[in-house]
């Protein structure tokens, strides 16, 4: 096996145990992968070869052994670097942060390194995270491989322009407001934002009960499997909780007999919808009959849902800018010292309605679940444009919430919702959201997982990464 840029965590993990690939070497291939394509990406903060290295050949010991601490073990992962990691700088991608070590581990990078997987590098985010896209003045623009003159989307779009080209078969984003899904659909990988809480963090996020860390890979099969390996919970993170098996790699994904699918098209909102995209969401309908699930034209009202984001995000933002000294503000990307300067001027009564307004929308959406399994529908309203824009071309250029409606509404809820490919419109990728109910985190899986396995996922519609601009 020569060539592991595209194998797939199940993939390696079985190969490790029939003795035709090691860790090391696995690791090996995705540090030069890394090494061969990441100048022309710039998805990396810090790259970790020796730590990584190191790792690999521990979790080679256990193999031999036939120890394995978990089916991951040994699987080269990536970190967001808005995760610390103790040792290593923490920069959340901005130049007001501290250089300097992080003191601890984020609880999913514990969780993580327990099952034994090889973390090898730390990956690209906006200024503390704060938009749907990945440039910053720390470390400029990330670019998407399916097309190096778009964006991968954001935040986390440092770890879905590592997947897609190649480098390592999974990740650590985090998604406070689509930032898992948004890069997924953007760069055609697979991602999920669990029920809050099955994944404990540290405490501290300008957007608390909202913010989430989750698994990316390129493939749903692998995203359960990262995720099962973070859902525990953690004594430093007082939101979360235990919970019964998230994912089932033996789960039939041939039929979805019996789930009910609440579908639509454009979540009912005014956002102008790109038509590719809109052909490739409806045919995913159809799709999803032939798995025998019943699927009915429905959706609730999110028509609330962007203002009172925008108030909770910006205010969020006001807390970060000043909590920096005045005379190191200048060094903040200017999209979020625009953002904060809205939040300063946000009330406590506004604030307390927005508030108010998630808590409404948690209980409808409950409600909603009461007849509907699912709900699916697009996760963007169109594909990837131009890197280093804040907006699309015909959007106000300065709020990317404008472009970005779909997503933030189950982060208020704290449902599960995940994002695969659904095809592509003019070459680049198209992504399907599908959400379930708080707790139902494993239907969401299967689901995602049979839709996955009759659509195609990444390697179809990328030729097994021979479609990127790579």
């Amino acid at each position: 096996m020569d060539d592991v840029s595209y194998l797939s965590a199940a993939e390696l993990s079985t190969a490790y145990a029939a003795g035709e690939l090691s860790p090391v070497e696995a690791t090996r291939g995705v540090l030069d992968r890394l090494h061969e394509v990441n100048d022309k990406i710039n998805a990396f903060t810090a790259v970790l070869d020796d730590y990584a290295l190191d790792h690999a050949r521990q979790s080679e010991e256990r193999w031999r052994a036939g120890s394995p601490l978990s089916p991951i073990d040994g699987v080269p992962t990536s970190i967001k670097d808005n995760v610390p990691m103790a040792g290593l700088p923490c920069r959340r991608g901005s130049l007001t942060t501290d250089p300097g070590p992080a003191s601890e581990n984020g609880p999913a990078v514990d969780r993580l390194l327990e099952a034994g997987a090889v973390l090898f590098g730390r990956t690209t985010l906006p200024d503390n995270a704060c938009k749907g896209v990945t440039d910053s003045p720390l470390t400029g623009i990330t670019r998407n491989p399916w097309n190096l003159q778009t964006t991968p989307g954001g935040s986390s779009g440092g770890a879905s322009a590592a997947l897609a080209a190649g480098i390592g078969p999974l990740a650590l984003g985090s998604d406070g407001a689509g930032s898992i899904r948004i890069p997924a659909s953007f760069a055609g990988v697979a991602g999920i934002k669990q029920t809050y809480g099955r994944v404990a963090t540290l405490p501290g996020s300008p957007f608390e009960g909202m913010s989430h860390q989750g698994p990316m890979a390129r493939t749903v099969a692998d995203v359960g499997l990262m995720l099962q390996a973070i859902a525990h919970p953690d004594p430093r993170d007082g939101t979360s909780w235990p919970g019964p098996p998230i994912f089932d790699p033996d789960a039939d994904i041939t039929n979805l007999n019996g789930v009910r699918i609440a579908f639509t098209a454009d979540f009912d909102l005014p956002f102008p919808m790109q038509q590719g995209v809109r052909q490739r969401v409806v045919a995913a309908s159809d799709v999803f009959r032939s798995l025998g699930a019943t699927v009915v034209d429905a959706c609730p009202d999110l028509s609330g849902v962007m203002p009172a984001l925008a108030t909770l995000w910006h205010g969020g933002l006001a807390k970060v800018y000043a909590a920096v000294p005045e005379s190191a503000r200048d060094r903040f990307d200017p999209a979020l010292v625009a953002m904060a300067q809205r939040g300063a001027g946000i009330t406590a009564a506004d604030y307390v309605a927005a508030s108010g307004y998630k808590a409404e929308l948690g209980r409808a959406m409950g409600e909603f679940h009461r007849e509907h399994d699912l709900l699916v529908g697009p996760t963007m309203p169109l594909v990837a444009f131009e890197a280093g824009r804040l907006t699309p071309p015909g959007t106000p250029e300065d709020d990317w919430m404008t472009w970005s409606p779909y997503v933030a509404a189950f982060n208020m809820t704290q449902q599960p919702a995940a994002s695969v490919p659904c095809g592509l419109s003019d070459g680049l990728p198209v992504g399907l959201q599908i959400i379930g109910r708080r707790n139902d985190d494993a239907l969401v899986l299967r689901a995602a997982a049979a839709y996955e396995q009759a659509a195609g996922g990444f390697r179809a519609l990328s030729d097994h990464g021979r479609r990127l601009a790579l």
